[in-house]
């Protein structure tokens, strides 16, 4: 059979012509097109007989472009062998840019990249938490992409600093009880608290041990009272991670947006309010806090069980929260959010609407985000008429009418998302330059906002 009778793209046939193959092997012949048909397929054939292409083709076919996550995985035994494949892979997508082939395999640096904002990230911690760790890392200025990672964690007493981001130590986390001895991990001015907590029960969930001491020190240095100046982590090694049955909960940083919007929309008397459905309190989630912020600023929030038909397989516990405003101003509040820095940019949008000067504190956890949160909300947002001040670790903003503006979302989810909201309340048409971003966390996000309108 030749390779020019199969069904498959214009890019595999170039491809194939590239490489020089005209006919098929046997193996090719017999399971190629089995493949190509979405048959699973078991065959075994001697060395040199073209199994690489038998498999590779069917697989490049089937990847689809626009979806940007990993569709394939091939296992091979040896080293030399993967890269053979790596190799012979890359050719047959010659003619597909837009695939990637990556050949990843032990005893070898790796190199981590990236591309758009998170190439400006300062991640200087993460280096210095390998490094505590005893791993070889290299990075571009000391703190940014693209690292060089060389070897394994080789220590069994790490400490360092979790202020930037509770990121690394929920990495830590993950990994230290896949390690032959014990670890204790002593992590130094922990922020997002919340965070490590939803960390913590995941691992309990999936049959991981381990214990943890915090220490206080009465809120000196600069942090907030109650808060751990440091938590120690006793982790023992040789353990494994055991199936489990989970229930995803709904996610409290997107329900914020519809919170606020309806809160806004009720106040002013286009709505009465609206509904989250199906949501759980108590759920660890640090932007749940948004409900706690919408009682001070005088919206009502009401909790009712969830309709056990309506739920289906999800389980119990789960409450229908109502916030409305009807018939009155909301007004300003004043808020802590360095436990929940992704609620800023909604906040702002409600401080807006609110009579009176809001104050939220947390401003320093806003720099390595997406975008620089803070100064990207002060720009963004004064854009659009908003009254915002930053002093220190604290944003003032003033209620007063936002009008509409050409605007940019600096590739930040959270950013587009809260200035789409805050063009519900603009006279005039609020214009911005990027909602692809949105996809990273609520690609649905528009489609639902426009079923509340």
């Amino acid at each position: 059979m030749l390779y020019s009778e199969l069904q498959c793209s214009e890019a595999i046939h170039k491809a194939v012509e590239r490489m020089g193959f005209a006919e098929m092997t046997e193996i090719q012949e017999k399971t190629i097109p089995l493949m190509l048909a979405g048959h699973d397929v078991i065959a075994k054939a001697p060395t040199g007989t073209g199994k690489t292409c038998a498999f590779g083709i069917p697989v490049v076919e089937h990847i689809q472009p626009e979806n940007k996550y990993p569709q394939a995985v091939i296992m091979a035994p040896t080293r030399e062998l993967a890269q053979q494949i790596a190799e012979e892979l890359t050719n047959l997508t010659y003619f597909m840019p837009e695939v990637q082939v990556a050949c990843v395999y032990g005893g070898a640096p790796v190199e981590i990249s990236g591309h758009g904002s998170i190439l400006k990230r300062n991640l200087h911690e993460a280096v210095a938490a390998l490094r505590e760790a005893g791993v070889h890392c290299s990075a571009r200025e000391e703190g940014y992409l693209p690292f060089r990672i060389e070897g394994g964690i080789t220590r069994r007493e790490i400490a360092f600093s979790g202020r930037e981001s509770s990121q690394t130590v929920s990495g830590f986390l993950m990994t230290l009880p896949l390690l032959q001895d014990a670890t204790v991990l002593t992590v130094t001015e922990p922020s997002t608290i919340p965070y490590l907590e939803l960390t913590l029960r995941t691992l309990t969930r999936f049959g991981i041990r381990l214990d943890r001491e915090a220490f206080y020190d009465g809120g000196c240095g600069g942090r907030k009272p109650g808060t751990p100046s440091k938590i120690v982590f006793s982790v023992p090694g040789g353990q494994e991670y055991r199936p489990s049955d989970l229930f995803l909960d709904a996610d409290w940083s997107s329900a914020a947006y519809f919170a606020v919007a309806g809160a806004v929309a009720s106040s002013l008397g286009r709505t009465e309010g609206i509904t989250l459905r199906n949501m759980r309190l108590d759920s660890l989630q640090a932007d749940e806090k948004i409900l706690d912020i919408l009682r001070s600023c005088g919206a009502d929030v009401s909790v009712a069980p969830a309709d056990a038909s309506a739920r289906g397989d999800m389980p119990g516990d789960l409450q229908n929260i109502s916030v409305t405003a009807t018939g009155r101003r909301l007004k300003a509040f004043e808020v802590d959010a360095t436990h929940c820095p992704d609620l800023f940019p909604i906040l702002a949008v409600l401080a807006a609407h609110c009579d009176g000067t809001s104050r939220i504190a947390g401003v320093g956890r806003l720099t390595q985000k997406e975008s620089n949160r803070a100064e990207t909300i002060y720009a963004e947002f004064r854009t659009l008429g908003a009254r915002i001040d930053i002093r220190g670790d604290e944003m003032f903003v003033t209620g007063g009418p936002l009008h509409g503006g050409d605007v940019r979302s600096h590739n930040d989810h959270r950013i587009a998302m809260s200035l789409i909201v805050a063009g519900l309340f603009t006279p005039e048409p609020v214009r911005l330059d990027d909602v692809k971003c949105i996809d990273k966390s609520f690609p649905s996000f528009l489609d639902l906002l426009a079923r509340q309108e």
